[in-house]
């Protein structure tokens, strides 16, 4: 048990010096960067996909289903062509596109002119 203790903890360091920085990086204990959105920014819109998977989640609640939401809203998603998609969803993304660019402008008004 201590040899392959041992030996794991051998091919791990030499995983380390392979790869180099990038798992070192990872692997030392830094404070992570705060990905908060600037103040007052408004959130980003949301894709087709996030759309699908948010209806996909009311109809399975609807249903009472235990099935995996994310297994569930990825196969039917793989399912259906890009003009079903955008012909179930288009209407909602556009929406919510046109928010975010009207809401961004906003902020970026609000930002300019400080009052």
């Amino acid at each position: 048990m201590n040899a392959r203790r041992i030996n794991e903890e051998g091919l791990h360091q030499a995983a380390v010096e392979v790869i180099g920085q990038g798992i070192a990086g990872m692997l030392r204990n830094e404070p992570r960067r705060n990905w908060s959105l600037a103040a007052g920014k408004p959130k980003k819109n949301w894709s087709l996909y996030n759309i699908h998977v948010i209806e996909e989640h009311k109809r399975l609640k609807a249903l009472g289903s235990q099935q995996n939401l994310f297994q569930v809203a990825s196969r039917s998603w793989k399912e259906m062509s890009e003009e079903d998609r955008m012909r179930r969803y288009g209407d909602i993304y556009t929406l919510d596109q046109e928010r975010y660019e009207r809401e961004m402008e906003e902020w970026r008004e609000r930002r300019r002119n400080p009052e």
